[in-house]
């Protein structure tokens, strides 16, 4: 009689534990090309014996893919306890997305083996938009110039621009970091007096993080 009752109330603690409930968050508000994409999947489970295990966290053409599995131990009683799972997806190209969660289920018998108890999945989107252009290249003026010219450029991230001149021979004359505190709009002053070069054909080059803008400039003396 005693083995019976125990082994009645061990099927009760396994059978009336409360469902597996998990939760997908896109953690990453508004992604852009370049940044990384966190996403998590955090739930509740009516155990406090639990293991995961063979994480699987890879981008297949348009569709993510967050996979695992989740053991549940034998004896578990019903103490919900939570869980949380994340990773980082990096070198994300601009894409409409289908996010796919799937959670493999396992849970220990009275035998001590694991039964499969099936998969759960779970679908979701998100947008990663286009990186936004770093600068961009707002005018020069007077063109043509005599020896004086204002560059004027925007900046969309603070951070060091290189303001070159070449002749029309690809000669670098001229390079000149300078470096906005803040974004916005910005001129620089040009002066090519001291470079002694004559009246031509020449171009400014504008430099921010590996990105490239180049304008003609006529000088005129």
């Amino acid at each position: 009689m005693k083995i019976i009752t125990l082994t009645a109330l061990l099927i009760t603690l396994v059978v009336f534990i409360p469902a597996h409930a998990f939760n997908l968050r896109i953690e990453t508000e508004n992604p852009i090309e370049g940044e990384p994409l966190t996403l998590s999947v955090s739930g509740t489970k009516g155990s406090n014996g639990w293991h995961i295990t063979d994480e699987e966290f890879y981008i297949e053409k348009d569709t993510i893919h967050f996979n695992f599995s989740f053991y549940s131990h034998l004896l578990c009683l019903q103490v919900i306890t939570q869980y949380d799972v994340r990773h980082n997806y990096a070198d994300l190209k601009p894409n409409n997305y289908t996010i796919l969660v799937s959670i493999h289920h396992f849970r220990q018998n009275l035998d001590g083996e694991w039964d499969d108890s099936g998969i759960t999945t779970m679908q979701d989107h998100c947008t990663v938009a286009p990186a936004p252009e770093t600068f961009e290249f707002v005018d020069i003026y007077p063109n043509p110039f005599n020896d004086a010219a204002n560059i004027s450029f925007k900046v969309n991230y603070a951070g060091e621009v290189d303001i070159s001149v070449f002749d029309i021979s690809g000669r670098n004359l001229l390079s000149q970091i300078v470096n906005p505190p803040i974004t916005g709009q910005f001129t620089y002053n040009l002066n090519t007096s001291d470079l002694g070069i004559s009246s031509g054909m020449y171009f400014v080059r504008l430099q921010q993080s590996g990105n490239y803008k180049t304008r003609r400039i006529v000088l005129i003396k």
